[in-house]
C-alpha cells in the first residue's frame, strides 16, 4: 500500500491481533472426503488431487447435482 498509494500503513499488536483472530473465525478444517456442508442445499468434498502435497478437487453438491472443480494448472500462461 505504501509503495502504491504512498501511503504508511501499520496496525498496532492489539489491532493486529483483533484482525487477525476475526480472520481465523471465518475459516474451517477440512479432511479429504468428508462432506462439509455450506448451507441448506450445499455441500462440498475434498478429494485429494495428488499433484501437489496437500491439493484438493472439490465436488460441490447443489440440489443433487454435482460441480467438480480440479484446479487444474492448465491456462497455457504457466510454464509448469
Amino acid at each position: 500500500m505504501k509503495e502504491r498509494e504512498d501511503v504508511e500503513f501499520l496496525l498496532c499488536k492489539n489491532c493486529c491481533k483483533e484482525e487477525t483472530e476475526k480472520t481465523e473465525r471465518q475459516f474451517v478444517m477440512a479432511k479429504y472426503d468428508m462432506d462439509v456442508k455450506i448451507s441448506d442445499n450445499l455441500t462440498v468434498r475434498l478429494i485429494n488431487a495428488g499433484y501437489v502435497p496437500g491439493s484438493a478437487c472439490f465436488i460441490f453438491t447443489i440440489d443433487n447435482k454435482k460441480v467438480l472443480f480440479s484446479g487444474d494448472l492448465g491456462s497455457g500462461y504457466s510454464s509448469i
